[in-house]
C-alpha cells in the first residue's frame, strides 16, 4: 500500500500519545476507538499516522507492524510496541515510553537553556568586536596622525588586524565558509572523522565530564525501559546504542556487547568502555551481584538524572559571570590600545 507521509513523530507528540494510549488502554478501551479518539484531537501529522495505524490493524496486522507500516515512528518505539506486544504488557510500555519521552524533552529544554546565554553572547562581542574593527578603528587612525609614534604593540596589532580584515574581508568569509563547509562534510560523512570528534567531545575538561553525565543518564533510562519489558541484555544494548547517536559510544559499546557475550559480567564490560562514572559502574555491580539489575537500572537512572540537572544549574550559574569577564577583559584591551596612543599624542602636542 501506499504510504503517504514519512514525516516522523515529533517526541513530544510521541509522549502525549503513549500518555493518552497508556489511560485508555487501562480504561478497557478497544484499540481501534483508541486510535480514533487520539486521532480526531491531534496534529495533522500524527492523525494520518495514527489512522494507517488503524488501517493496518483492521487489515489483519498485528499492532507492532501496523506502527511500522506508518513509517512515521522511530525504532525505538517500534522495538518497544513489539516487546509490550509479546509479553502483554503494551500498557506498562505505554507509560515507560509516556515518562522517557518527558524526559528527553525535558533535557533538551535544559541543554539548550544553559547554551542560549553564551551563544548569544558570543555573536553579540564577535560582531561587536567585527564592527570596531572595520568602522570605529579606521576613523580613529584618520583623526590622530600617529606617525613617528612608538605605539604599544597591542595598538599596532590592532590597527594592523583592522587593515587586514578590510583588504581581505570577502576572502575571509569565503574562506572560512568553505572550511566549516568541509569539516562538516568530513565529520558527517567519514566514519574515522566522527569517531575521532564524538571521542575528543569527552577528553574536554569539564565538558567531557557533562558528555559522561548524559550518556550515562539516556544510557540507563533506555536499558532500564527495554530489559524492564522483557527484551534481553545483548538485544537492548543494540538498540541503545542506536538511541544514543554517537559513533564513539556505538563503538565502546559495542565491544561491551561482545564481551557480555563471551561470558563476561556486564558491569565489568561496561567499565571496559571507559565511558561510564565509577558510581555508575558500581551501581550496575551491585544490582548485577544481588540479582535486582533491573531495579539497580533504575535507581542509576534516577541519580544521573538528578546529578545532570544540578550540573547543567551549576554551569549556567558559572558561565553567566565567566562570560562577563572575558567580553569585559577584550573591551578594556581595546579601549586601553586605543586611548593610550591619543593621550600620549595629546601630551606631546601639550
Amino acid at each position: 500500500m501506499k504510504i503517504l507521509s514519512t514525516k516522523k513523530i515529533s517526541e513530544k507528540e510521541l509522549s502525549v500519545l503513549c500518555r493518552q494510549m497508556k489511560i485508555m488502554y487501562n480504561s478497557g478501551c478497544d484499540i481501534i476507538n483508541i486510535l480514533e479518539v487520539i486521532a480526531n484531537s491531534s496534529s495533522e501529522n500524527l492523525s494520518k499516522a495514527l489512522m494507517r495505524v488503524k488501517k493496518g490493524i483492521e487489515s489483519g496486522k498485528n499492532i507492532t507492524d501496523s506502527f511500522k507500516y506508518s513509517n512515521s515512528f522511530n525504532k525505538f518505539f517500534i522495538y518497544m510496541i513489539n516487546a509490550g506486544e509479546v509479553s502483554g504488557r503494551i500498557d506498562y510500555v505505554f507509560e515507560q515510553l509516556s515518562n522517557y519521552y518527558d524526559k528527553e524533552n525535558k533535557l533538551k529544554r535544559k541543554l539548550m537553556g544553559a547554551m542560549v546565554y553564551p551563544i548569544v553572547l558570543l555573536i553579540v562581542m564577535f560582531f561587536t568586536f567585527l564592527f570596531m574593527l572595520l568602522f570605529v578603528i579606521p576613523n580613529f587612525e584618520m583623526a590622530f596622525d600617529f606617525d613617528g609614534m612608538s605605539l604599544p604593540i597591542v595598538t599596532r596589532f590592532i590597527f594592523w588586524l583592522s587593515k587586514f580584515l578590510r583588504g581581505n574581508l570577502l576572502f575571509i568569509f569565503v574562506s572560512t565558509m568553505a572550511a566549516v563547509f568541509i569539516l562538516y562534510r568530513l565529520v558527517s560523512d567519514s566514519d574515522y572523522f566522527k569517531v575521532v570528534f564524538d571521542r575528543k567531545k569527552f577528553e574536554i575538561p569539564k565538558i567531557g565530564e557533562l558528555f559522561r553525565l548524559i550518556i550515562s543518564d539516556k544510557f540507563s533510562r533506555v536499558l532500564f525501559i527495554l530489559m524492564s519489558s522483557g527484551v534481553y541484555i545483548g538485544e537492548a544494548l543494540e538498540l541503545a546504542v542506536q538511541i544514543l547517536n554517537d559513533s564513539y559510544v556505538e563503538k565502546r559499546l559495542i565491544s561491551a556487547k561482545t564481551r557480555i557475550e563471551q561470558g563476561n559480567g556486564i558491569s565489568e564490560s561496561l567499565k571496559f568502555t571507559g565511558l561510564f562514572p565509577d558510581m555508575f559502574i558500581s551501581m550496575i555491580l551491585s544490582g548485577e551481584e544481588s540479582g535486582n539489575f533491573e531495579e539497580s537500572l533504575r535507581l542509576v537512572s534516577e541519580y544521573y538524572s538528578n546529578e545532570l540537572d544540578l550540573r547543567l544549574e551549576y554551569y549556567v550559574k558559572m558561565i553567566e559571570p565567566l562570560m562577563i569577564v572575558i567580553v569585559g577583559i577584550i573591551v578594556g584591551i581595546m579601549v586601553i590600545a586605543i586611548l593610550s596612543p591619543m593621550f600620549e599624542l595629546i601630551s606631546t602636542i601639550r
